[in-house]
């Protein structure tokens, strides 16, 4: 429990520090970035793992459930990091799903998110199991 108390607390200041960092700045505005206001998001029980990226999350659009993301939220230069990747992938000409950048909308109160960066890559739901 107390783990829990100051993983919240850093969160916050985290969060807190960033708003006064960014406060001078525009709104970023971006077909890349989409607010978790938007969506629900629920743990991938099938996934059963947990990575560099900490414990995955699906996301689906509220207005389309069949817009999904599985969201990577655990450390913030995975989630810049790969959306960085994939872009410059897809600049080369290779197929890579298309990610996006989650912003952490106004008045968010669910806890699932460790950091306020979160990157979300599209989900592929791929049922043959090995697709030439």
């Amino acid at each position: 429990m107390h783990d829990k108390i100051i993983e919240r607390t850093m969160k916050k200041f985290r969060m807190d520090n960033k708003a006064i960092e960014n406060s001078g700045k525009p709104k970023l505005v971006s077909p890349d970035v989409v607010y978790t206001g938007d969506f629900v998001f629920a743990p991938i029980k099938t996934l059963n793992r947990i990575g560099d990226s900490g414990s995955l999350l699906l996301a689906k659009r509220k207005s389309s459930r069949s817009e999904q993301y599985l969201i990577k939220h655990a450390y913030c230069d995975c989630a810049f990091n790969e959306f960085a990747y994939s872009k410059l992938v897809q600049a080369m000409g290779y197929k890579m799903p298309d990610m996006v950048l989650f912003a952490i909308s106004p008045g968010e109160k669910r806890d699932y998110f460790k950091t306020e960066y979160i990157i979300g890559a599209k989900y592929l739901n791929i049922t043959d199991h090995a697709p030439s």
